[in-house]
């Protein structure tokens, strides 16, 4: 038995979504680079999203679930978003998905109604809204895990044994 086939096994038994080789672990390494390099504690702690990755139902199809994630990744990796959508629908959820996890207070009643006008129910809106957040927590962390750092919080190196003295320059040495 292959190592794979076991991790697949394992994963059926425990009814974790994202153990290694299980559906939805698979489908999340697919809409979310980095994924697959997440510890297991953090596996365990996005477990609540698993639903959203690999749905069994919910008013949202599967196009409408990967425009969502498509535009989630490139907002975290600070890349402007371009809707590659062929239908308005899909423009009008990227579009959505791309303000609300910029920045919430982005967000108003002109926002749900342009969605709404795109042919999206009531429960779809609500259902776009619930996997855009979702989909913003873990691709945050798929993409730390990638080994990339947002570009907003880079920082100079420091030596925290070096400082200088405030008056005249001079190094001190930390004890």
């Amino acid at each position: 038995m292959t190592a794979t086939k076991r991790e697949a096994e394992k994963a059926e038994r425990t009814g974790s979504s994202f153990q290694p080789a299980s559906s939805g672990w698979l489908r999340a390494c697919q809409l979310f680079p980095g994924f697959s390099a997440l510890p297991t504690p953090v596996l365990v702690s996005l477990e609540p999203y698993a639903e959203l990755v690999d749905p069994s139902d919910g008013p949202l199809h599967a196009a409408d679930r990967e425009a969502i994630a498509a535009a989630v990744v490139e907002v975290v990796a600070g890349r402007p978003v371009a809707a590659a959508a062929d239908s308005r629908r899909g423009v009008a959820l990227a579009d959505f998905t791309s303000r609300l996890v910029a920045g919430t207070s982005d967000i108003d009643h002109i926002d749900l109604d342009r969605l709404v006008r795109s042919g999206f129910s009531a429960a779809e809106v609500r259902a776009a809204a619930e996997t855009a957040i979702g989909f913003h927590v873990v691709a945050s962390l798929a993409h730390a895990a990638g080994g990339r750092r947002p570009l907003a919080r880079r920082e100079a190196p420091r030596d925290p044994a070096v400082m200088f003295h405030a008056t005249g320059g001079e190094p001190v040495r930390a004890a």
